[in-house]
């Protein structure tokens, strides 16, 4: 009797031991519950709060860089191309006209100086005799009549009057070749100049220069005398040109504004 009361005094607090283990697993469960469902509310609000930003950022992007934006941009890059083109344009058109304007005066400037150069470079020239005339022409072609040898030939020179005794002088500047007495001719002096040979024939015999002298232009040189072989003509000087080989026309030498 005493065994069984025994257990029956015992099974009443492992019941209440057992309630008490299940109560305090529940409230755990609640807990651990709780907690969850805190965590995802927490986790779902940040998400949408982020989409939110996100769409409000897109939105003040639209509204900064949207079409009122680009219209303006394009418009200015409009503005900003034409502004180049017509600066281009305009140096286009300065590069093109600046070398013609300042062509002209460059060239004008060349054409003085190669003017001046000229007139530097281009030898004196004088006359012969002074107030000589040309009383007989060059003529290799057409026979000239002599008085003196009573035929017709060719006049290889000119024939300048001149009193006898008047004072010849060089043409232009050059070197005496030779001073010699021609039989035809008379007294002759050969000088090298004007690129050609020039023979001053029908002088005295007082010559003022001698083989082998650097004459200027306008140097006395000799003096009238006689030609023998046109003795009968008037008294005069007989001037020959030679280029090369060739006989060429005195005239040739002296120019429009050569004074007598």
């Amino acid at each position: 009797m005493r065994t069984k009361n025994r257990n029956e005094e015992s099974r009443p607090k492992g019941a209440k031991n057992n309630a008490g283990f299940y109560i305090a697993l529940a409230i755990c469960i609640m807990t651990v519950a709780a907690a969850a469902w805190t965590t995802y509310g927490s986790i779902t609000t940040d998400i949408e709060n982020n989409n939110e930003s996100s769409v409000g950022d897109m939105q003040t992007a639209n509204d900064v860089s949207g079409e009122s934006y680009d219209k303006a941009e394009s418009s200015d890059l409009q503005e900003s191309s034409a502004a180049d083109e017509s600066s281009e344009q305009k140096e286009s058109k300065k590069s093109s006209e600046s070398p013609a304007s300042s062509s002209a005066p460059e060239v004008s400037t060349k054409a003085a100086e190669a003017k001046k150069e000229s007139a530097v470079q281009e030898p004196k020239v004088f006359f012969p005799v002074e107030n000589g005339d040309v009383v007989k022409p060059f003529s290799v072609t057409a026979p000239v009549y002599s008085k003196t040898m009573a035929d017709w030939r060719a006049h290889k020179g000119i024939d300048i009057k001149a009193k006898e005794g008047a004072a010849v002088r060089s043409v232009t500047e050059g070197i005496v070749m030779d001073v010699a007495a021609d039989p035809l001719y008379g007294n002759t002096i050969i000088i090298a100049q004007s690129g050609c040979t020039v023979r001053y024939s029908g002088l005295s015999e007082k010559s003022v220069v001698k083989k082998g002298d650097h004459i200027d232009a306008g140097t006395v040189i000799g003096y009238v005398g006689t030609v023998p072989c046109e003795q009968l003509d008037a008294s005069h000087i007989h001037m020959e040109a030679i280029s090369g080989e060739r006989y060429i026309d005195p005239m040739t030498l002296f120019d429009k504004k050569l004074s007598k």
